[in-house]
């Protein structure tokens, strides 16, 4: 592996980072609610927007804080464990960097298919824009979630050959996901 694959790596763990930062973090979840009626707002085109009611945006904020831990937890240790290799013979010790890594990667998929599943519970109680900014969220943290699932696959395969191209897809589709989630905030965050 190269060290610029490396430091890709860490700017992805990085970015990662920061997109789970502006994701807000309330530590206290509640209860979803279906009750959309109080947080719709129609604007004079006649166009409904339902956004999340208070109830489900909590929920999505104690599921960004439990996301934000795995993703936290990633990256230490891909720092700790991958941080100094500058070449292929730096990862010769397979079994040791796999058991440095762990199953960091399998953890952070699956904060992602908890939020995946609290976000797809969120379907049918919102309409308009909201509705749509919800669809492109489910869609790019699924991708998310695949792409973690990717990482973990190639840190316990006997080679680590397919890690930088795992890196890379990971990386995608956080900056993907970035754009998902400004939009998920601006049109369903409770007004």
């Amino acid at each position: 592996m190269s060290r610029a694959s490396i430091i890709g790596a860490g700017v992805l763990l990085a970015a990662c980072a920061v997109l789970v930062a502006g994701c807000g973090g309330g530590s206290s979840s509640g209860s979803e609610s279906t009750d959309a009626s109080t947080t719709s707002t129609v604007a004079t085109t006649g166009t409904a927007n339902a956004r999340l009611t208070q109830e489900q945006w909590t929920s999505a904020e104690a599921s960004r804080t439990a996301f934000r831990q795995a993703l936290a937890k990633a990256q230490a240790t891909s720092t700790k464990c991958l941080h100094g290799a500058k070449s292929a013979e730096d990862f010769q010790n397979i079994p040791k960097t796999q058991a440095c890594v762990g199953d960091v990667f399998t953890q952070l998929q699956q904060a992602a298919g908890n939020a995946l599943t609290l976000l797809n519970g969120f379907t049918g109680t919102v309409s308009g824009p909201c509705a749509d900014a919800l669809t492109q969220l489910i869609n790019g943290v699924g991708v998310y979630q695949a792409s973690a699932a990717e990482m973990q696959r190639t840190i316990d395969s006997p080679t680590l050959a397919g890690y930088p191209a795992a890196s890379q897809d990971l990386e995608t589709a956080f900056s993907s996901g970035q754009a998902s989630f400004a939009t998920f905030e601006k049109e369903c965050k409770p007004a």
